[in-house]
Parts: structure tokens; C-alpha cells; sequence
């Protein structure tokens, strides 16, 4: 068995699988290979991170139609100032007054 001891000793090594990375809300997050091909075909804008039992978990964002986002009263640097704070009693437009808006 000349050269055998050799032989094994310059066979090649197994190369170590390739870890697969996505950034998600700033986070560079280690993924699998379809995770990280789902993640690109839907765009890394469409997913978000939430902390799970066993660390950090991978959870596409709840798609909300257009025609189910409702208007929020907030502030504004122009709006509608109200008579006792009841919002369906405008008093008049001024500075620093609230705004019907959609977030």
C-alpha cells in the first residue's frame, strides 16, 4: 500500500455548503437557498423580522388593499381646528391644526 497514506493526504477536502444571506429591515439575516430565492422573486420590501422562541423569524407583510386603508386624523402644519375636540365640529383652518390622512 505505497502512496496510499499520501494520496488521502492531498485529497481534496469537501467544500463546506454556502451560506445564504438576505437584508431584511437592516438585519443580515442567514437563510436558506429557496428562502433566499422566495425572498427575491417577492422583493425584501414585501418581508419583515419578528422575534420568535428560537430566535429571529422571517414573515412576509400583511398585504392591506386600497380599498380597506381608512383615513387617521393627525397633525399637521395647516389643518382644521376643532370646537371641544370633536372632530365632526370644525371650527376653522389654521396652524398647527389636524388633518384627515391616510398612513
Amino acid at each position: 500500500m505505497p502512496g496510499f497514506f499520501e494520496a488521502l493526504d492531498n485529497f481534496k477536502k469537501k467544500q463546506e455548503p454556502k451560506k445564504h444571506f438576505v437584508s431584511i429591515d437592516g438585519l443580515n439575516i442567514e437563510t436558506t437557498l429557496e428562502q433566499k430565492l422566495q425572498i427575491q422573486k417577492t422583493g425584501e420590501e414585501a418581508w419583515m423580522c419578528q422575534k420568535g422562541p428560537n430566535g429571529i423569524i422571517l414573515c412576509k407583510k400583511p398585504i392591506v388593499p386600497a380599498e380597506q386603508k381608512q383615513t387617521q386624523l393627525v397633525k399637521d402644519t395647516k389643518g382644521y381646528k376643532f370646537y371641544n375636540k370633536n372632530p365632526f365640529w370644525v371650527e376653522k383652518v389654521e396652524d398647527n391644526g389636524y388633518v384627515w390622512k391616510i398612513k
